[in-house]
């Protein structure tokens, strides 16, 4: 489950600069790359989970986004 809400919350994360979390694409999308590649790939193995979940969704673990994704 932990899993399903940290996919959720980074998924949001990408889409925060204005796209609609419902349309992001990932498959030849440079931004999203580059953006696992600096904020969750970077940094590897020096950042608990929690602190990972953090740096790159901007906020600790929570349940909110991946409520708001079963809301229309």
């Amino acid at each position: 489950m932990m899993s399903e809400l940290f996919a959720s919350q980074l998924h949001h994360a990408i889409a925060r600069d204005g796209a609609d979390p419902r349309k992001v694409e990932y498959a030849d999308n440079p931004r999203a790359g580059a953006y696992l590649k600096k904020k969750v790939f970077a940094p590897g193995a020096t950042l608990t989970w929690n602190e990972l979940t953090e740096f790159a969704t901007g906020e600790k673990l929570t349940p909110k986004v991946f409520a708001e994704d079963f809301h229309p």
